[in-house]
């Protein structure tokens, strides 16, 4: 991801969403995996993983497709084009 961003302000801020505080029952605990919920860096993150998909769809011909965060639409003329891929 790093190779991805130039600013390193922002990549040295990754450490401090990724590593956070969850607070169920009383007790504090640190999730092993994912980002908080309702963090700034959500939509960021996922643009950067969903890149590679964004950029492979605007390449392909006869096929449509649209994305909103991590929803999706793919539209084509006919299910067998989907299929030739």
């Amino acid at each position: 991801m790093t190779n991805m961003i130039s600013y390193q302000g922002l990549v040295r801020t990754f450490p401090q969403y990724i590593h956070y505080s969850v607070e169920e029952g009383g007790e504090f605990y640190t999730p092993e995996k994912g980002i908080a919920r309702g963090c700034a860096l959500s939509p960021l993150m996922g643009a950067l993983h969903l890149w590679a998909v964004d950029n492979y769809f605007a390449h392909q011909h006869k096929i449509y497709y649209g994305r909103y965060m991590d929803d999706f639409v793919i539209l084509t003329y006919s299910r067998w084009q989907l299929r030739k891929r």
